[in-house]
Order: C-alpha cells, then sequence, then structure tokens
C-alpha cells in the first residue's frame, strides 16, 4: 500500500484540510499538540473505522458533520476509501462511507468497509468492528504512546499477530484441521464397522434361498404341464361347441325371422290404411275449394258496386274545393302574416324588458362605486418613502442581523471549547493540562459578548418589524389609489351603457306600434272571410273520408281476386285423375297386398326348420357343462401355478436383495480399510510434516527477526555492554555485561532504541515474507528521548530500511534534514492547517 493523498474536514482541530504524498521519506512537523498525529489517525479511521474510539474524539467540537477521505493504491490500483461522521440527538457515530475506483462507487455499511479494505491490503485478521486492526499498528503504524508498550505486550498475543502478519498460522489451522478428520475419520471407520457385523448371516441366508428356489421351479413345471394336456382337450370340446352354437343360431335366426315377417306384415297394414286415408282427405279438400270460391265470386260483384258509387261522390266533393281555393289560400297567407307580427311584438316586449332591468341594475352598480370612491379620497399617503426605500432599509437591517448571528456562532464555538477545556481539564489536542481559573474568565468575556450581540440582534429585529409596518400601509395606499382611479373609469363606462340603452328603448317602443297597426289590420281582413275557411274544412274532411274508404274498397276487391285464383289453382291440383299424390296412393295399396301374401309363404317354410329346436338345444347345452369342468380344472392348476410363481418371485427379490446388501457390505469392508489407511497417513506422516515445517519456518523467521532487532539496536545505542536479543516467543530481552536487565531501569532514550528497533525489524520482516499489501511505514514521535548523535544514526536506518514510503511525525526539527518532502503543521485559535514546507 501506499498513501497518495489524505483529505478531511471538520476532524478535532481540523476545520478543512488536505495533504498529497509522495514516495520517500515525508516528515509532519509542528509543535506538541499542533495536531500533527490527528492525520495519522485519520489515516487509520478511514481505513479501519473508529474501532473501540469514540466518534466525539474524533468530530471537531460544535461541527454536525465531518468526514475524511483517503487515496491509495494497492498493485497499481488506486482506491479513494470516504468515512463521515454525524452527530445526531447527542451522540456520534459514522454516516455515509464508500470505496471509489475507476469502476465507479461502492456504497457500503462502517463493518462492511472494514472488511473490504482488509481484503484488499491482505490482512488475514478477524472482522471486529470495535477493534483496531493489529497487523496495522504492528507493521505499519503504531501511535507514540503504544511504541514502547510493544516490549511489555503479552508474549501469546504478540506472537499470535506476528504469525498472522506472516500467514504462519495455516501450519496450526492444518495441524488441527487434520487432527479433526483423522478423529472423523476413525469415529467413520467404527460407525462402517457396525453395518457389517452381520455379513456372513446374510450370505448363509442367500444360500437357503437358493434351495428354496430352486424346489418351487420343479413344482412349477409339473403343473405347467397338466395344464398343456388340458389345453389339448378344451380345444376339441370347443371345436364341437362351435358346431352345435352355429346350428342353434340357425334355428334362433328362423325363429327372429318368423316373428320379424309378422311384424312386417302387421306393418305393411296400417301402411295400406294410412294412404286410403290420404286420398279421402285429398278427396274432401277438392270439393271445398270448389264451394268456397262460387262464395268468392259472389262477394267480388258486390263490392264492384259499392266502389263506383263512392267515386262518384268523390268528383262533386273536389269540385266544390276547387271554387272556394283562391279565397281560402289568401286566408291562410293572411293567418300566417299575423303569427309572424305577434312573435316580432313579443319579441320588441321581450328585449325593452332586459334593457329596463339592465338600466336598474347600472344604477345600483353606480351607487355602490360612488360610495366606494368616496371612501377610498379619504386615505392619506403614510410616509414620503417609497415602497423600494423601505425595503432597502429592511434588507440593510437583515445583513447586519446575518453579521451578528455569525459573530454569536463563533462565540458559541468558543463557549463549547472553553466549557469543554473547563470540564475536562485538558487541552483536547495535546492532552496538556490547563490553568482553570483563565478558562473561566475567557468563558465569562465571551458570554457577555454573546449577551451585547444578542441584544443589537433584537434592536434590528424591532426595527424591521416597524418598517415591514410601514412597507404595508404604503402598499396598502398604493392599492387604494389604483382601485380609485378604476372606480372612476367604470363609473364612466356605465353612465355611458345607460344613455345607449335609453336610445335603444325609444326605438323599440316606435316599432312596436307600427305591429299594433298592422296586427288590427289583418285581423279585420280574416274576420270577413270565415265562412269561407269553415266550409273549406268540411269538404276537405269529406274528402278524406269518401278517399279512405275507396282505397279500403280497393284493397278488399284484389283480396277477393288473389284468393279466387288461390281456389282455381288448389282445384286444379286436387282433381283425383290429375293429383300424383292420389294416383301414387293408389299404386302403395297394391304393391303392398302383394307383399303380405310373399311373407305368409315365407312363414310357412320357417315352421319346418323350428321343429328340430329343443333336441339341438340340449346337446349344445351338456357340450357346454363338459367345457366348463375342463375350465374350472385349467383355472385351478394356473392359480397353483401363480401361486407358486409369486413364492418364486418372491425368493427371487429376497435373493436378490441379499446379494445387494452383501454387495453393499463388501463395498464398506473395503472402506474400511481404505479409512484406516488414511488415518495411519495423516498420524504417522502429514501432520508430524506439518510441525516440523512450522517449527523450521518460525525459527528461520526468529533468527533473521532477531538478527534485524540487534543491528537497528547498536546503531541506536553505542554500548558495547548492552545487548538485546529476542525469545522462541519474539519477546525482546535485554541484556548488559551477560545478565539480563529490566526494561524498566533502562534510560528514556534506551526505551526509544528498543521499541524503535523492534518496531523497524518487525515492519522488515512482514515486508520480506508475508502477502501483506503494504510497502509503507508510519513513524510517530519515533525518537523522543534521542540524543544528537541518535538523531544522525537515524538518518542510516532510514537509508537502510526497504520501504518505498515513509512517513514521520515529529516536533523535533533536526529531522527535517532526514526527510524528501516536509510538512509542517500550526495551530492558530484552536484551528490546525498544513503548509508545505
Amino acid at each position: 500500500m501506499i498513501i497518495k493523498s489524505l483529505e478531511l474536514k471538520n476532524i478535532r482541530s481540523y476545520r478543512e484540510a488536505r495533504i498529497d504524498f509522495s514516495t520517500g521519506v515525508t516528515f509532519i512537523k509542528g509543535d506538541i499538540g499542533s495536531g500533527k498525529t490527528t492525520l495519522l489517525l485519520a489515516v487509520e479511521f478511514a481505513l479501519f473505522g473508529l474501532g473501540g474510539q469514540r466518534g466525539a474524539g474524533l468530530l471537531r467540537l460544535g461541527s454536525n458533520r465531518g468526514y475524511v477521505s483517503l487515496t491509495f493504491q494497492v498493485d497499481g490500483e488506486t482506491y479513494t476509501s470516504y468515512r463521515s461522521l454525524r452527530r445526531t440527538d447527542g451522540s456520534i457515530s459514522q454516516d455515509e462511507c464508500y470505496i471509489e475506483t475507476e469502476n465507479g462507487r461502492m456504497n457500503l455499511r462502517p463493518t462492511e468497509m472494514k472488511d473490504e479494505i482488509l481484503k484488499k491490503l491482505e490482512y488475514n485478521e478477524p472482522l471486529n468492528p470495535r477493534a483496531k486492526s493489529r497487523i496495522y499498528r504492528y507493521a505499519v503504524f503504531t501511535p507514540q504512546e503504544e511504541m514502547k508498550n510493544i516490549i511489555n505486550m503479552n508474549p501469546e498475543d504478540r506472537l499470535k499477530t506476528i504469525r498472522k502478519a506472516l500467514k504462519l498460522e495455516g501450519y496450526k489451522i492444518a495441524i488441527n484441521n487434520a487432527s479433526m478428520v483423522a478423529a472423523r475419520i476413525v469415529k467413520r471407520a467404527d460407525e462402517l464397522k457396525e453395518r457389517i457385523h452381520d455379513l456372513q448371516k446374510l450370505k448363509d441366508k442367500k444360500d437357503d434361498s437358493e434351495d428354496e428356489m430352486q424346489r418351487y421351479e420343479l413344482l412349477i413345471g409339473k403343473i405347467e404341464d397338466e395344464k398343456e394336456k388340458l389345453e389339448e382337450k378344451r380345444k376339441l370340446v370347443e371345436y364341437n361347441l362351435k358346431e352345435l352354437e352355429m346350428k342353434y343360431e340357425k334355428v334362433k335366426y328362423a325363429e327372429n325371422k318368423k316373428k320379424s315377417l309378422i311384424e312386417k306384415i302387421d306393418i305393411i297394414g296400417e301402411q295400406i290404411e294410412e294412404a286410403k286415408k290420404k286420398n279421402e282427405r285429398i278427396e274432401e279438400e277438392y270439393r271445398r275449394h270448389i264451394l268456397e270460391k262460387e262464395e268468392k265470386e259472389k262477394e267480388k260483384s258486390k263490392q264492384e258496386k259499392r266502389l263506383k258509387r263512392v267515386e262518384e261522390s268523390l268528383e262533386i266533393i273536389k269540385r266544390g274545393i276547387e271554387n272556394i281555393q283562391e279565397d281560402y289560400e289568401s286566408i291562410l297567407l293572411g293567418k300566417n302574416q299575423l303569427d309572424n307580427l305577434k312573435k316580432q311584438k313579443q319579441e320588441h316586449l321581450e328585449r325593452l324588458q332586459e334593457i329596463q332591468k339592465d338600466n336598474e341594475r347600472i344604477k345600483k352598480e353606480q351607487s355602490t362605486i360612488t360610495k366606494k370612491i368616496k371612501s377610498l379620497e379619504r386615505i392619506k399617503k403614510p410616509s414620503a418613502q417609497s415602497l423600494t426605500e423601505v425595503e432597502e432599509i429592511i434588507e440593510k437591517y437583515r445583513e447586519k442581523i446575518g453579521i451578528t448571528e455569525k459573530k454569536i456562532g463563533e462565540i458559541n464555538a468558543k463557549i463549547n471549547d472553553y466549557s469543554s477545556i473547563k470540564e475536562e481539564k485538558t487541552c483536547p489536542t495535546c492532552g496538556a493540562p490547563v490553568n482553570p481559573s483563565k478558562i473561566k474568565k475567557k468563558l465569562k468575556e465571551k458570554q457577555e459578548q454573546k449577551k451585547e450581540l444578542e441584544k443589537t440582534k433584537k434592536e434590528y429585529e424591532r426595527k424591521i418589524k416597524e418598517k415591514k409596518k410601514l412597507k404595508e400601509e404604503i402598499r396598502e395606499y398604493e392599492n387604494a389609489k389604483r382601485e380609485l382611479e378604476n372606480l372612476k373609469e367604470k363609473l364612466e363606462d356605465k353612465e355611458q351603457t345607460c344613455q345607449k340603452n335609453n336610445k335603444a328603448i325609444e326605438k323599440i317602443q316606435e316599432k312596436t306600434k307600427n305591429i299594433k297597426r298592422m296586427i288590427k289590420s289583418l285581423e279585420e281582413s280574416i274576420r270577413a272571410k270565415s265562412g269561407i275557411q269553415d266550409e273549406m274544412e268540411r269538404l276537405k274532411t269529406e274528402e278524406g273520408g269518401l278517399e279512405g274508404k275507396r282505397d279500403r274498397l280497393k284493397e278488399e276487391i284484389a283480396n277477393i281476386k288473389a284468393s279466387i285464383r288461390s281456389h282455381q289453382e288448389m282445384i286444379r291440383k286436387l282433381k283425383p285423375t290429375q293429383n300424383m299424390e292420389y294416383q301414387e296412393n293408389k299404386k302403395i295399396i297394391k304393391e303392398k297386398t302383394n307383399q303380405i301374401e310373399s311373407a305368409k309363404e315365407k312363414i310357412k317354410k320357417l315352421d319346418k326348420i323350428l321343429e328340430k329346436k329343443d333336441k339341438i338345444k340340449e346337446k349344445r347345452d351338456q357340450t357346454q357343462n363338459k367345457l366348463d369342468q375342463i375350465m374350472e380344472r385349467i383355472r385351478e392348476c394356473e392359480n397353483e401355478r401363480q401361486r407358486n410363481l409369486g413364492a418364486l418371485k418372491r425368493i427371487k427379490k429376497e435373493i436378490r436383495e441379499l446379494e445387494e446388501q452383501i454387495k453393499e457390505k463388501e463395498k464398506i469392508k473395503r472402506s474400511i480399510k481404505r479409512l484406516k489407511e488414511y488415518v495411519k497417513w495423516l498420524k504417522e506422516y502429514f501432520i508430524p510434516t506439518l510441525y516440523d515445517i512450522e517449527t523450521h519456518v518460525m525459527l528461520q523467521m526468529n533468527q533473521e527477526f532477531n538478527s534485524h532487532f540487534q543491528r537497528w539496536f547498536q546503531k541506536l545505542v553505542e554500548d558495547n555492554e548492552k545487548t538485546v536479543r529476542i525469545d522462541e516467543n519474539f519477546t525482546p530481552i535485554i541484556e548488559q555485561g551477560g545478565y539480563e536487565q529490566d526494561i524498566e531501569h533502562l534510560s528514556g532514550g534506551e526505551k526509544t532504541s528498543v521499541a524503535l528497533a523492534y518496531r523497524l525489524a518487525l515492519n522488515t520482516i512482514i515486508q520480506r515474507h508475508s502477502s501483506i499489501k503494504s510497502d509503507i511505514l508510519i513513524l510517530d514521535e519515533p525518537t523522543d528521548g534521542f540524543s544528537k548523535e541518535q538523531l544522525l544514526k537515524f538518518r542510516e536506518i532510514l537509508d537502510e530500511l526497504e520501504c518505498s514510503q515513509i512517513i514521520i511525525v515529529s516536533h523535533e526539527e533536526e529531522l527535517e534534514n532526514l526527510a524528501d518532502h516536509t510538512f509542517t503543521v500550526e495551530k492558530n485559535g484552536g484551528i490546525s492547517t498544513i503548509q508545505t514546507g
């Protein structure tokens, strides 16, 4: 892993900062408590989350949201890890989290985020969201307060973490798994052994079943021989029975034939009677049509005479209508003109009423508008200032309120910082103790400033309220002024409309007088000719009645003629000498009589055949009984054969099942032998080999680690009497003059040297022998307590480290000469910033 950049916002003492990293040695300097360590904690938070740390320890005081964005490379692939914090309801928790690559963004939950980072870095450790990454703390970054604790760590925990970092715990896991597999195989073999304890019994049972099967096969053979003889006897009896059946069938056929002929004679007799009845109906229908035709001819003559009389009366009526037609049409035209004039008169009266109602409505509206105008004219202008000027004044007061609120916010942040420092009695950034009286004084000053600013804010708000009221009064005055102008224009429009309506009323009244005179003249003319109209209506009524009577008589005469023609046609068709159905019925009667005589002759012949019926039936029944006895014995043989076959099938099935069981148990027997061979191989070969490999690899790692540990320590501490080494559990041991020395008796610089040498040795081993994706080393205050000579030797150590990227955080400015890139962290007014160089 190589870190490319770090961006943070509202994290501890930082409001907003960004730092771009390069390969080589990067030195981050600054005073104690300036915010250097915050950058390293931000890197760890971006990668692994809060762990056991509280969100309040990272999110800046007074801020509701903050984030860290870390861009890094692994195997040439670039990733950006983003984590944010949010304050809600007094608690702080992780909010948005994602990993961004060239392929896009992947939004994740905090625990999923850590799991994804561990996979990409190939850190072989369990996923625990409430714990830091132990491998990262050992191999990449150890905070200042934890560096010297490494040498005092529990040996078992230290060894366990080193094994994970180097991926050596796989040997132990493989040994445990192999032992578990061997135990399971033994248990499985014992289970299988229980399943084959009855193998020999099954083989004996199979032999007994095979002997029984042979006995049943012999018995079935005897039964099949007897059945074969009975089948030959059955065929001979069935042949004889078949011939007797054929003879008996002939007798039955003759009996049925006789019965059929008798039924046929009865049916033919009925057909002859039906043909006779049909001819009688044809003769009767023929006579009826002759009579009805004569009646219709008499009725036709009578109706023709009545029609002649009606047509003569109709001619007289038409001549009377022609004589008064011209006067009658003149009356109709006058009535039509009279209706039109009355209609015009009504329309003019309705229009006159509409205009008069409109005038009344206009007068009411004029009165209302006049009152409104007088009311609006009494409203006076509230101020000499315009609406725009008042709005500008209000906006200026709002700007002043905004500036005041910003100052109050800054003072509140300071008050919160001072309150927190007063409660904790330590600096939240560097952890140094503070003077409570000074903090109390500063807190009181800020609270007084806040009160003055809040008072100023309230004064501005009061003035805004006054101006807003004035603004509403000006707006009301201007609206009233516009409304007054509109009402005056409206009043003038109403007056003009009223004048137009009065002119229209005069014109309508003049037209109505002329129409009344014309109506009176037409009514007098129509009354003078009223007798002609009555006479025309009477003649028209009589004409309509006679025409209807004439049409009805013509229709009746046409119907009578059609009925006469229909009767003539039926008489022609029904005449017996010419009717085809009548002649056909006569022919049927003759043919059916001949058929009856022929059937009677056939019945005489069939009676001779029926005389042999009883003798044939008796012989057939005797043969059938003999066949039934043979079939019964065949069925008995077949049932006995089927019973024996069922028993034989059951025995064969038992033998197959026994063979399958024996085969399966023989297979299990072979499996047990193979499983025993597996257990022997695991216990005697595989597990001992894993123990040997693990011991050899751990010994090699221990020796290499010890070599680096001694080399780094000797470079840092020039004391030939003091030596260091590690035991088999990687525990650091310090010796002086051949005796072990308690690490607590060392000086501060010596303790730092031991911890740094151990730390560098561990990093070197992990870089060379593990698959962890890390080519970076982060050192937090690594030279605490070092002399100037040790600081110079520290440069030599950095040159020898096989590490692409080294980040050193320290307040020791002498280390700047060792770096390729330098960043300075400064803190002013509680806010940390980063400068290059």
